[in-house]
């Protein structure tokens, strides 16, 4: 019976998915918003562009926020790249065939991936120019990433393929660039993978692997780790650059969920944010499987998790549109329903943009919903973007992208924000100035006598205060509840005796003898259960 059930409700998320793909296929005539509407709801229009499309059996595929750029793909295979602060176009190039299955785009800070058919194109951000075109042994699967080094393809037979950008193609000088990396799978290994007479700029092949898992969602990167989810509930992380191998090292592989994961991975920094059916949403930190914490939504999560600087934005059936504190998954809004408060908004079905007083969201019917961002009640409502069938959810700034099958795209903002509010500051996720504050603080060499056993909580406070430079630390009660590690702030740890180490590397034996971890987030060191790695 309960494999049934299990049935049907993967059934029902597949109908609910198929029908908002069918309304991305709306064709519609909108005009922008008047602004006499806007000013109602506090808004105004920052600008509106028109991108081509050659007849009613186009229209836009994808919508990508990318540091300043909009990338948007046309199902004729048209992709244009529009300035998203003004509007204005800065390149547009045609693609391979038309009307072939479009996957989003993969990019780095110099290069965008363009997937057509079996074949991959790698374009120059800036300009739009085709680098390089290459033939695939088989049919993509999932959306492909890009690091600074590295694209990474999920193929239709569970193969996962790592391949090496050429030279040019690489965004020296990113997160994790050292110069072990930069020569990875060079030389004379490079000299072998290419016989004579080919061809060095196209991308190499460094590793692959068959994951015994179908690859249907993008993958999320950590600093050292590319995760995949598996709609079957298992997770898994392989190594990016596995220098000393030189072949496709699994750091980890479990089951996850007790359900499908019916929605694509949620991603701040190291921590990916995993939706399932099973009424829950994992924070997992991507390099070591660790979950940060859980929270349980009592129904199936309906969309893919947007998580911001602070927040975590959930969307599940019958619950509606909650907010999370990012570090701990608490629900920050309590709404009012009957006798009792609500985590959610009950009428909110989808996420589409936040501001410090606001948060954008739409109902069933198209509605745009204005919530206050403290306690999730809708202020106001405006039925006009129901002819936008195209929405972006954007956890990157607070700007409102709207888009319509005939090539129209509205970009609608607060009037009180004329500068973008950036929830992630720079181009691509870049490590917040507190956070590297931090990090500069546990890459400090410590010298310690050595202490006797004391709480965890104690010598945290020890280890990580004023002598270290007074780092915020939170230990993550709910985590260790969910692990049954009832009671953690009183285990017994000891500050080993050291001369000259890493700071960082006596954090991790001290907290690895009391079976925890550590992340950084922002500020904050967070502290949770270290999970065992399964066996790959």
């Amino acid at each position: 019976m309960k494999k049934i059930a299990s049935i049907a409700l993967a059934l029902a998320v597949a109908i609910a998915a198929a029908s908002a793909q069918e309304r991305d296929y709306i064709y519609t005539n909108p005009v922008a918003p008047p602004r006499d509407a806007l000013e109602r709801l506090n808004l105004k229009t920052g600008w509106t562009a028109v991108v081509d499309t050659e007849s009613k059996r186009d229209g836009i595929a994808t919508i990508q926020l990318t540091g300043r750029l909009l990338l948007i793909q046309t199902r004729s295979g048209l992709v244009t790249a529009l300035d998203a602060e003004n509007g204005q176009t800065r390149w547009r190039t045609r693609v391979g065939r038309s009307y072939q299955r479009v996957l989003p785009l993969a990019f780095n800070r110099k290069s965008v991936f363009v997937v057509n058919g079996t074949n991959i194109y790698g374009l120059d951000r800036e300009t739009g120019g085709k680098s390089w075109e290459m033939n695939l042994p088989e049919g993509v699967t999932s959306p492909p990433v890009a690091g600074d080094f590295q694209l990474y393809i999920g193929f239709s037979t569970g193969r996962l393929s790592a391949y090496l950008l050429p030279a040019g193609e690489q965004a020296a000088g990113g997160a994790g660039s050292s110069s072990e990396m930069a020569s990875y799978l060079r030389g004379e290994e490079l000299e072998q993978a290419y016989p004579s007479g080919t061809t060095a700029n196209l991308p190499l092949l460094a590793w692959q692997t068959l994951t015994r898992a179908r690859l249907e969602w993008a993958p999320v990167m950590g600093p050292a780790g590319i995760m995949y989810a598996s709609p079957t509930g298992e997770v898994f992380t392989y190594e990016k650059f596995p220098i000393k191998e030189r072949r496709a090292t699994q750091l980890y592989r479990y089951q996850l969920t007790d359900g499908p994961i019916p929605v694509s991975l949620g991603q701040y920094e190291g921590t990916a944010y995993i939706g399932a059916t099973d009424s829950n949403l994992y924070a997992v930190n991507i390099d070591t499987g660790a979950v940060n914490w859980r929270f349980t939504a009592g129904t199936t999560i309906l969309r893919r998790p947007i998580a911001t600087e602070k927040d975590v934005f959930v969307v599940a059936e019958k619950l509606g549109l909650a907010r999370l504190d990012r570090l701990t998954g608490d629900p920050v809004w309590r709404l009012p329903r009957g006798n009792v408060t609500y985590p959610a908004n009950q009428e909110a079905v989808r996420f589409l943009a936040a501001n410090p007083k606001f948060v954008y969201a739409n109902d069933a019917a198209g509605r745009l919903l204005v919530l206050d961002r403290q306690t999730g009640i809708r202020l106001s409502s405006y039925e006009a973007i129901r002819d936008f069938p195209i929405l972006l959810s954007n956890g990157i700034n607070d700007r409102l992208y709207l888009g319509a099958n005939n090539g129209l795209i509205v970009c609608l903002h607060d009037r009180d924000y004329p500068v973008p509010f950036r929830h992630v500051r720079g181009e691509e996720r870049a490590i917040d100035p507190q956070q590297a504050e931090v990090e500069t603080k546990l890459d400090k060499l410590i010298t310690d006598p050595g202490q006797e056993p004391a709480a965890i909580s104690t010598v945290l406070k020890d280890l990580l205060g004023e002598k270290n430079g007074n780092i915020k630390f939170l230990i993550s009660e709910n985590a260790f509840k969910e692990a049954g590690m009832f009671g953690f702030e009183d285990r017994k740890a000891a500050i080993p005796k050291v001369t000259s180490v890493p700071l960082r590397d006596v954090l991790r034996r001290v907290l690895a003898s009391v079976d925890a971890t550590y992340q950084v987030i922002k500020d904050t060191v967070l502290v949770y259960p270290l999970t065992k790695k399964a066996t790959p």
